[in-house]
């Protein structure tokens, strides 16, 4: 019954739906911070399922092998269509909440309030302001289509440009301050008096972001066409790359001030745990869902032998056991003590394997934190309320309890993970993770000592990088996103599950490996058709029909 409904009458309907939803969870109404003039974080979400959904249907697609591209006016035409859906089903939820009262819709949803109504219906009341709606999500939906079918030059620079835009007019909080730093004014970017970006300054912005990446994206083509990079211009240029990365990461606390470097320093410390997570789910394809025991043995032990001090409700207090040791005297203690527990935990589960191994490995995830917030071992590590006061690592004039001097030994341990992770991939354990991920019977039927390795346990480390800087970041830059963290997570989870089921960043081994598996699902289920219609015109039934 669905595929009866055309695509782009379905693609307004999932828009539709999603729209609503966002209303009636607040984030449209609650999100009033100005990113370009007067138009609010609520008005900019609210636009983006039409928007979205117009650019899907109006892209180019392979059908039957073929690569179909509509023409801009097809496009148009499509996104009209998509957000004329849309709006209708605004403008129907507009009409309940005026036909029901406001307060009564209020007494299960309480964000539907005078302010989001008014919003939506651009301060018009009746069907004045849902027939604005629509009108409104028939242009935004028509903007979607024609950016869709313009060809992958235009398309991909509008998107990144548009996208820069928003960003810029959500990070005033980390770009004025490093402007001020730098000694540049910026008066003409962010308005005084609505703290977001002025007109001018969001047309030059994306104007600017168009120019580069258009230009980027063909003279990266141009070089591609025209010559051949030799092995020492590659390692010249990754050189460059890396050396400009190096600068930007060492000033970058300093241009942004304390508050935003701690932020990072929380990033680096969740980057530090996907590396350890990605060895062991992207490497060597291990669905570990009790890894988190480890961050908590490490930081809990780190907590007693340095001398840290028990929460209290009447203040601090010394754990039942502490040793006072020196931080970079424990850290290699901590080391070992992790990796026995990891021993103790892996040598008894890691013959089990798919959803077994997930299940078993979240049990002693759960006995991790059950044990370490119990009141059996609150004396020793401070039950629910933790331990705090953990004694300063100073290295010269370098104290760690500055945020900004954190944020540089984050940085460091990252470094030194990220450097161990990258040898790991191609070593001779790297590979026999590969072939433990690949097929676990045939990796050991070869030679592999699957429990060792296992036991020693890859995935992207940019995708780790990417996702602790969206995960961890974005909510601490962004705090009135807070409320709606696990909203978001969601939405972002299966965005990406269907939409890029290899990750953001993936590992280029294991992208060609989900695409080469995708093309034999092809050609299996190719010749699965065929044969039915095969089987259906040899039958009587076949012959008949025909």
């Amino acid at each position: 019954m669905i595929r009866r409904i055309p695509r782009v009458v379905r693609a307004g309907l999932v828009a539709g739906i999603v729209s609503v939803y966002l209303c009636l969870v607040g984030i449209v109404g609650s999100l009033v911070t100005d990113v370009v003039g007067r138009i609010t974080v609520g008005r900019v979400v609210l636009s983006i399922p039409a928007i979205l959904a117009g650019l899907v249907v109006a892209r180019p697609r392979v059908v039957s092998g073929e690569l179909r591209r509509s023409s801009v006016w097809a496009g148009v035409s499509s996104g009209a269509i998509v957000g004329l859906t849309t709006g209708a089903l605004l403008a129907v939820f507009i009409g309940v909440v005026n036909l029901l009262g406001i307060e009564t819709i209020r007494n299960v949803f309480i964000a539907v309030k005078p302010d989001l109504m008014s919003l939506l219906t651009f301060g018009h009341a009746g069907v004045v302001g849902s027939v604005l709606r629509i009108v409104a999500e028939v242009a935004l939906g028509a903007v979607g289509g024609a950016i869709g079918a313009t060809p992958d030059r235009i398309r991909v620079p509008t998107v990144i440009a548009a996208t820069v835009v928003i960003s810029l007019g959500l990070l005033r909080r980390i770009v004025h301050p490093a402007l001020a730093q730098l000694g540049l004014r910026d008066d003409w970017l962010f308005s005084v008096v609505t703290l977001g970006l002025t007109w001018f300054g969001a047309v030059a912005v994306f104007v600017v972001a168009f120019v580069t990446t258009f230009a980027w994206r063909a003279n990266s083509a141009a070089i591609v066409a025209r010559t051949h990079r030799t092995p020492a211009t590659e390692r010249g240029v990754r050189l460059i790359v890396l050396a400009a990365i190096g600068g930007g990461l060492i000033a970058l606390p300093f241009l942004v001030g304390s508050i935003f470097s701690q932020i990072l320093g929380t990033v680096g410390i969740y980057v530090l745990l996907g590396l350890g997570l990605n060895i062991v789910v992207g490497y060597a394809g291990l669905l570990d869902l009790g890894y988190v025991a480890f961050f908590a043995v490490g930081a809990y032990t780190t907590a007693v032998l340095t001398g840290g001090s028990r929460v209290t409700t009447t203040g601090y207090a010394p754990p039942s056991f502490s040793l006072h040791l020196s931080f970079f005297v424990a850290i290699p203690i901590v080391v070992v003590v992790a990796a026995l527990v990891g021993l103790l935990i892996g040598a008894p589960v890691l013959r089990l394997r798919g959803d077994y191994l997930a299940i078993v490995t979240l049990g002693f995830g759960e006995i991790a934190r059950v044990l370490f917030s119990s009141d059996w071992l609150k004396g020793a590590f401070g039950g629910t309320q933790g331990m705090t006061a953990i004694p300063a690592a100073p290295i010269g004039n370098l104290n760690f309890r500055d945020t900004q001097h954190f944020y540089f030994l984050v940085l460091a341990f990252c470094l030194i993970a990220l450097y161990i992770s990258w040898r790991l991939a191609d070593s001779r354990v790297g590979r026999a993770w590969n072939a433990m991920r690949e097929d676990e019977q045939v990796a050991e039927a070869v030679g592999v000592s699957t429990v060792r390795y296992k036991l020693l346990a890859i995935g992207s480390i940019p995708g780790v990088i990417v996702g602790a800087l969206v995960l961890i970041g974005i909510p601490g830059v962004f705090s009135e996103f807070e409320q709606y963290r696990l909203l978001l997570y969601g939405a972002v989870l299966m965005a990406i599950m269907i939409l890029r089921p290899q990750g953001l960043i993936p590992n280029i081994r294991r992208s060609q490996e989900l695409e080469e598996e995708d093309v034999a699902q092809d050609k299996w289920a190719e010749a699965v058709t065929s044969d039915e219609h095969a089987a259906s015109a040899a039958s009587p039934l076949g012959e008949g029909a025909g």
